[in-house]
């Protein structure tokens, strides 16, 4: 008996293992999350909240278009250093925004990106780790930054509404 495929034949147009292909899918459809959490925190955020959903928008946007132009099929079998590379970049972002801004969120980001960076060095030194669970160590952490983002806008709104008014963006 042949087990259903759970996805038709056209949905992977780009031939590639479905592993690969549910990486390119989760990177695509964080993108326009990140866009409204960009706008959100344009209009809405402060400093910290700002740059944070800026960093995140072109992290993701450069990971797409990787994905999309230079990528080959089977790159989750082994480290890849162009995704090791914009993860590193992204955590030193992240942790450098973390250590000034007078929020606790973006320590919560921080940590989730550090997870996601050692999913790259679990690539490495893990023979039988499976792509899937590359891709999922890898990709996860970018829905923490999303939703924590997302709280962190809505106590930084709220916050402003109690203190009636601005308050400092950055610890001395």
């Amino acid at each position: 008996m042949a087990l259903p495929k759970l996805f038709p034949s056209r949905s992977n147009q780009l031939n590639l293992p479905m592993p690969d292909y549910l990486w390119l899918l989760c990177a695509q459809a964080q993108l326009p999350e990140a866009m409204l959490l960009f706008l959100v925190a344009w209009m809405r955020g402060a400093a910290p909240e700002r740059l944070l959903s800026g960093a995140l928008l072109v992290f993701l946007t450069l990971w797409t278009i990787y994905d999309l132009i230079l990528d080959a099929p089977g790159a989750l079998e082994q480290v890849d250093p162009v995704r090791l590379l914009l993860d590193a970049l992204m955590g030193g972002v992240v942790v450098s925004i973390a250590l000034y801004a007078n929020r606790i969120y973006p320590v919560w980001m921080s940590g989730a990106q550090l997870a996601a960076l050692s999913a790259h060095f679990a690539r490495a030194t893990l023979v039988n780790l499976p792509p899937a669970a590359y891709m999922a160590m890898t990709q996860f952490p970018n829905y923490i930054h999303m939703l924590v983002l997302a709280l962190g806008l809505c106590a930084h709104t709220i916050r402003k509404r109690r203190v009636g008014g601005s308050y400092p963006n950055w610890s001395d």
